[in-house]
């Protein structure tokens, strides 16, 4: 929606040029990932997609602002990364069609509707894992954030036949209250 990709690009026009702070949970999860291809799915200016390229991971990463894009592709040419951007708007079914399927799909501070998540497992390989980090009901409590942005508790626990919950964990991260969950494909 135009809505969307003008309200994100102008929040990037805003901030300064550094990369933001890798999200804690992929960090951690890192450690025990093997190598592989990685969707980052509403990147934002790239702070997963760009921690798991260091790392030698094969990284696209995806978001409705061009703004962000950019910002992400400055950032990994500064580091001699190597990530592919793609612009998407995942309200259009197409949005991400073309694309292969991943080793593992990453998602931070931003919540899939009900509507993605067969298109999010179709990019999934059987056996790969999808990486969830983003704000819950509590947020909206304690911070006074939207709601409708923030997970309701266990909202995710059967939200595709085809993914297996491996881990959930509900926690305070650096003033922001957060979902982690980590899936398999079946």
């Amino acid at each position: 929606m135009k809505e969307d990709k003008d309200r994100w690009n102008l929040k990037f026009s805003n901030r300064p040029m550094k990369p933001a702070k890798v999200p804690g949970f992929i960090k951690d999860q890192a450690v025990s990932m093997k190598p592989g291809a990685v969707l980052d799915i509403a990147c934002g200016d790239g702070a997963a997609a760009l921690y798991l390229a260091e790392k030698g991971f094969e990284v696209t990463a995806c978001d409705i602002s061009e703004l962000a894009l950019a910002r992400l592709q400055q950032f990994a040419q500064d580091k001699r990364l190597k990530v592919r951007t793609r612009l998407a708007d995942l309200d259009q079914s197409e949005a991400l069609s073309d694309l292969p399927s991943f080793d593992y799909l990453v998602v931070t501070h931003f919540k899939p509707k009900i509507a993605y998540w067969p298109t999010l497992v179709s990019h999934l390989k059987p056996g790969g894992k999808l990486l969830l980090s983003t704000f819950n009901w509590q947020h909206h409590l304690k911070n006074n954030f939207s709601r409708r942005f923030c997970l309701e508790e266990k909202e995710l626990f059967d939200i595709n036949e085809q993914l297996e919950l491996e881990y959930h964990a509900s926690v305070l991260r650096d003033g922001s209250y957060m979902d982690d969950y980590l899936f398999r494909r079946i």
